[in-house]
């Protein structure tokens, strides 16, 4: 459904498989639910019920204390009954199998990643745009944050390894900090920035005192060769995102090209771990 509309109908299309799902769960369960209770009484209406209960409703500790010639006409009744109900869903089921032969087929996009779950939620009335944006957090929410920094940086060609460019990215998010500040802002200590922040500035991306300069510390700042890498960071982040939008043009949509520019940045700020999960542990040899 999401695959065969058109971006502008994208919340709506979405909408509407989710409350569709939810009456087509709601009939079926009424459905069957009420062939079962009719077939169940009359199943159960040669069993001798004793006085107090009715015939649908024995609990288990009820039926544990039925004779046994009673608790199994209950069993052999309910075994029926339920038995029945599948039989008239198989030829449902055949008929609704062969319905999907009919159905056009569609290449399917990369965004469209629902949770199971999702088929059995009510509908929320997100917009297409809020849709959007759910896919893609679903999408990435998983990925492995360091090697999408390696892919990003291929991709920018940015000489930089994933600490280095998360900590790129932190000069970009807090300018005119010093490290002892940054570093409190990231709540870390100065010392996990300290190899990052060499290969920044050997890369000359930062300029700066590399170490603290007491009473003053002076600030570090980006360097025009770093705004750049930066620039080229966010550009490459912002291209993988267009290509998971596959048969949707974020340039005939400006509030989707806006959104996702703003994404490039988000899910490359959103890193509180960065520093531990880059820093894979050597193993001796």
């Amino acid at each position: 459904v999401q695959s065969s509309v058109d971006y502008k109908d994208l919340g709506t299309a979405t909408s509407g498989a989710t409350f569709f799902r939810s009456i087509g769960g709601s009939f079926g369960t009424a459905l069957f639910g009420a062939i079962f209770a009719a077939v169940l009484t009359g199943n159960l209406s040669g069993v001798r019920v004793p006085a107090g209960l009715t015939g649908t409703s024995v609990s288990l500790t009820q039926l544990g204390s039925l004779p046994a010639s009673t608790r199994a006409g209950y069993v052999s009744g309910y075994a029926d009954s339920l038995q029945t109900v599948f039989l008239v869903a198989v030829p449902i089921g055949v008929v609704a199998f062969l319905l999907t032969l009919l159905l056009p087929e569609i290449h399917l996009r990369a965004t469209v990643a629902s949770d199971v779950g999702e088929a059995f939620v009510p509908p929320e009335g997100r917009t297409s745009l809020q849709e959007v944006e759910r896919t893609l957090h679903s999408l990435l929410r998983h990925e492995n944050r360091p090697d999408m920094y390696r892919r990003l940086t291929a991709r920018a060609s940015v000489d930089l390894d994933p600490q280095a460019t998360w900590l790129l990215y932190r000069f970009g998010e807090h300018p005119n900090q010093t490290l002892t500040s940054l570093a409190a802002l990231l709540d870390t200590g100065r010392e996990d920035l300290g190899s990052p922040l060499d290969v920044l500035f050997e890369r000359g991306l930062v300029t700066g005192p590399r170490q603290s300069a007491a009473p003053a510390e002076p600030v570090i700042e980006l360097t025009p060769a770093g705004q750049s890498a930066l620039d080229r960071l966010t550009a490459a982040r912002r291209d993988g995102l267009s290509d998971l939008l596959a048969g949707w043009s974020p340039e005939d949509h400006p509030e989707l090209a806006q959104r996702l520019q703003e994404l490039a940045h988000e899910l490359l700020a959103d890193d509180e771990l960065m520093l531990r999960e880059a820093a894979a542990p050597t193993v001796s040899q």
